[in-house]
């Protein structure tokens, strides 16, 4: 791979998980419900934009070798995507949830930093 591509994909994937768990959190803060439809479509496309260039760095740098700590972060990743959803239709819960995407959050950074397993 060149370094320019990685350092694109690098940067975009950093970028789209700094707003996938931007907007989540907005959606945990009770956000006006005419805004809803924006902010999934942000969560949407910053969900997708990580899948992708992921699964891009994992097959230049990995040749997709089966690495737990890749599965788990992909695991991490579905989970925060999951739970924007959830935030708007279970309001009661959201602080329940809240503790949850810290949680992957806080997972996917140190798998990404020690590669734990």
């Amino acid at each position: 791979m060149h370094p320019a591509e990685y350092s694109i994909l690098h940067f975009s994937h950093v970028f789209a998980a700094v707003v996938l768990v931007g907007f989540t959190y907005q959606v945990f803060a009770a956000p006006l419900p005419e805004h809803r439809k924006r902010m999934m479509i942000w969560i949407g496309v910053a969900s997708v934009v990580m899948l992708l260039t992921g699964i891009r760095m994992w097959q230049s740098i990995y040749g997709f070798t089966v690495l737990g700590w890749i599965i788990a972060k992909i695991f991490c990743w579905l989970g925060l995507s999951v739970l924007s959803v959830l935030a708007f239709r279970l309001r009661v819960k959201s602080g329940f949830l809240e503790k949850i995407a810290l949680l992957l959050v806080a997972l996917a950074v140190g798998l990404v930093y020690f590669k734990w397993f």
